[in-house]
């Protein structure tokens, strides 16, 4: 309004105005990742808490032997018979996490393969296998107290914030890649502006992949062998959920029910052989070093990089609709290519880059020994309650029968039978 009609307008001041307006872009969309992020950090853990109370044996389909046999690893012999004792699993086809590359990233997908690798790494870390000289293991004080879940939970934290705090050397990299990709378009007028933003979006996409690939072939090395047979895998899990392991610390436990005897149907030749002990990695075998890959510290900063480049790209997407819209089938078209990326990559590639990024940081060497010991203490005192809520109800009941109350008498019609005491 202060400038006349017909006045030249000062290009100085469109680029700080269009600099202003792309810097609350990119504000706003980092905090909109942010929240995505926090989202999907909640189902990673609510995933984590169902993997470590997946029992081996059961008849329901979250257990491992329901999982296997949908797999097509075991067959149930024969399948329709209720009596969990007369049932027997038969072996069907060997196990594997895959021979090759293309082989283990095909079979990561796959619920059971990706609950079977957090679970041996999880006892890996509670139960660590001899490492070679030099490389020994830190080992955690109380294994059937510790919460694993628990202590990924603290570290995912950390995962999460490298996301969120962007350092002086990631801007430094994103500036020089903004002014590369504003003198290309410059050299190259000919090419639509959608066609280089959706090209940069799904490059972004392919550099995620490549990094998760990197991330699982990496955590692969520290992930100890499993059986080939299925039926010995599961009797090696028997008893070893975090419930299961808890329970072994109350008095007067049974060490049939530790083992899961009780959901346990036959297994062949398998029942009356020793149980297995899990091959080491392939990191700590004879003769068999570490590849070359990139330290923790190398992967934040790329994950940190990657996330960043995210939010520049769909900031200019947000500004490039409002100042110069899409024209033709063709430049929209690949403005709505630009934009199926963003989701794409923070539901898809993301919530896979944060989960191996947080197992790959708190395994092995990196071990968080202050947060080990504060997870123990948080499950010594979590058992301590449960010991004062069951004094607290033997005495209710022990008030309640001085009191002569109906349901404690055994001779009264008011009782309890077995049948109500399992309903309640």
């Amino acid at each position: 309004l202060r400038h006349p009609v017909g006045a030249h307008h000062n290009p100085l001041i469109e680029t700080f105005e269009l600099v202003h307006m792309l810097l609350f872009m990119l504000i706003f969309v980092l905090l909109a990742q942010a929240a995505a992020v926090s989202y999907v950090a909640q189902k990673i853990r609510q995933r984590w808490l169902r993997y470590e109370r997946t029992r081996a044996f059961g008849p329901n389909q979250d257990s491992m032997e329901s999982q296997f046999v949908a797999a097509g690893y075991l067959e149930r012999h024969p399948p329709e018979l209720e009596s969990r004792a007369a049932m027997e699993l038969k072996f069907r086809r060997p196990f594997t996490y895959g021979r090759s590359i293309l082989e283990r990233v095909k079979l990561r997908h796959q619920p059971y393969q990706k609950l079977l690798m957090w679970r041996a790494i999880r006892h890996e870390f509670l139960f660590p296998s001899n490492r070679p000289a030099g490389t020994e293991a830190r080992t955690v004080p109380d294994p059937a107290l510790f919460s694993f879940e628990s202590y990924l939970r603290g570290r995912l934290s950390k995962t999460v914030l490298s996301l969120i705090d962007v350092d002086a050397g990631t801007w430094v990299v994103s500036l020089a890649l903004v002014t590369f990709l504003i003198y290309a378009r410059r050299a190259m007028p000919f090419i639509q502006i959608e066609v280089l933003q959706c090209t940069f979006a799904w490059i972004l996409a392919v550099a995620g992949l490549a990094l998760t690939v990197l991330l699982e072939e990496d955590t692969y090395e520290l992930t100890p062998q499993l059986p080939k047979d299925a039926r010995r895998i599961l009797k090696f899990f028997s008893g070893t959920s975090f419930q299961m392991l808890r329970r072994s610390k109350l008095p007067g436990n049974q060490a049939g029910s530790m083992l899961g005897r009780r959901f346990r149907p036959k297994i062949g030749e398998v029942e009356s052989e020793p149980t297995v002990s899990l091959t080491q990695p392939v990191a700590f075998r004879a003769g068999q070093g570490r590849r070359g890959f990139p330290s923790s510290t190398t992967y934040k900063r790329l994950f940190r990089t990657l996330a960043f480049f995210q939010a520049i790209s769909s900031s200019a997407l947000i500004i490039a609709h409002f100042s110069h819209p899409p024209v033709g089938r063709a430049g929209l078209l690949f403005h709505c290519l630009a934009w199926v990326e963003w989701p794409v990559m923070l539901f898809w590639i993301v919530p896979v880059l944060i989960r191996r990024l947080t197992i790959r940081n708190s395994i092995e060497a990196e071990k968080d020994a202050a947060l080990i010991r504060t997870v123990s203490l948080q499950s010594k005192e979590s058992l301590l309650r449960d010991f004062r809520r069951l004094v607290r109800l033997i005495g209710f009941e022990r008030s309640a029968s001085l009191n002569k109350e109906g349901w404690t008498q055994l001779s009264s019609e008011d009782s309890w039978t077995q049948r109500q005491a399992k309903r309640a």
